[in-house]
């Protein structure tokens, strides 16, 4: 069984392959749920679609991260070394700024809006933690024979 799913999926680790798409598949259902049940969503149409665009943006942060991670080529190495210094340069500028006042309104909340921050970050977090990693790993082993 082994060597067959070896020569079908073109890899050296079918079981890591297999192992991150089920993962992938169950933490995917997982932050799904939580979208519609956390940061106010459970009685909050608005809410749920909030959270489900954060995990989103989330996951579509967390895929450009796997694949900055895990280059197929030098010439694709090359180019995200320099699209990473210029990532870098607006995430120590303008995001770092901004980080400030963001932590100051979560820890000394004013409203309801504040509160359901810590959550909203929460799923950005995961989905992009999960699809980096997924992204990361069927780079480096997936179709690598």
């Amino acid at each position: 069984m082994y060597d067959f799913l070896k020569d079908a999926l073109h890899t050296n680790a079918p079981g890591t392959v297999l192992l991150t798409g089920i993962v992938f598949l169950i933490m995917t259902t997982l932050i799904w749920h939580l979208t519609s049940r956390v940061a106010g969503a459970t009685d909050n149409p608005q809410a749920i679609s909030a959270n489900r665009l954060v995990a989103l943006i989330g996951a579509l942060c967390g895929w450009i991260i796997g694949v900055a991670f895990a280059p197929f080529s030098e010439s694709e190495q090359t180019q995200f070394l320099a699209i990473s210094s210029v990532i870098s340069a607006f995430f120590s500028g303008y995001v770092v700024s901004k980080l400030d006042r963001y932590l100051e309104g979560v820890l000394f909340p004013v409203g309801v809006d504040t509160r359901n921050s810590w959550a909203r970050v929460g799923l950005f977090v995961a989905a992009l933690l999960l699809v980096a990693t997924t992204v990361f790993i069927n780079r480096l082993y997936a179709f690598a024979a």
